[in-house]
């Protein structure tokens, strides 16, 4: 009848030598004797489990530390002393750039003046200094001449120019397609 309880499920709560017993018997053993290496290797097998989610409840502990020190943080507003540096560079870098574009703005004043009386401040960010300049002759009307090319090669143009002027004809263009050579046909 304690097999059949077995069975059913409603017997004792699981004795360790009765699975023993009970795994022995399967794997073929005489009797009820238990065999020491399936118990090794079920015990083996239960520690690697225990320790791996051991292991597992460590890492989580670290996390869930390490998320509440953040949140903390958060809240609290206070910043670590690397994020306090990191500030204290960027508004320092921001000062260097804005002094660098006052300068900037103040050597373009001196160079454009009346640029900068019609179009303001804004024209330093708009404008490059060229335009700058060309739109500071306009305003002062001092354009002068316009300007020349670099190089100037009078044989290049004259050559152009008759090779303009002489025109071949359908005959001609007839004639000079028919005495080029065809590749393959030889």
């Amino acid at each position: 009848m304690a097999e059949n309880d077995k069975d059913a499920g409603t017997g004792s709560a699981g004795d360790p030598a009765d699975d023993a017993s009970e795994d022995a018997g399967a794997a073929g053993s005489t009797g009820g004797a238990v065999d020491a290496s399936l118990l090794l290797s079920r015990l083996n097998g239960q520690t690697a489990k225990v320790g791996e989610l051991t292991n597992a409840q460590k890492a989580d502990r670290a996390r869930i530390k390490e998320l509440e020190a953040a949140l903390t943080e958060a809240q609290g507003g206070t910043a670590s002393a690397d994020e306090a540096a990191k500030a204290l560079v960027a508004a320092k870098q921001k000062e260097l750039d804005d002094e660098r574009a006052a300068r900037r703005l103040d050597g373009l004043k001196g160079r454009f003046p009346e640029t900068f009386t019609e179009v303001g401040d804004a024209a330093a960010s708009l404008l490059t200094e060229t335009q700058l300049a060309a739109l500071e002759a306009r305003l002062t009307g001092d354009e002068g001449e316009p300007p020349t090319p670099g190089r100037h090669n009078e044989s290049k143009t004259a050559k152009g120019s008759e090779a303009a002027k002489k025109e071949e004809t359908g005959d001609e263009i007839a004639a000079r397609l028919l005495k080029m050579p065809v590749p393959g046909w030889n």
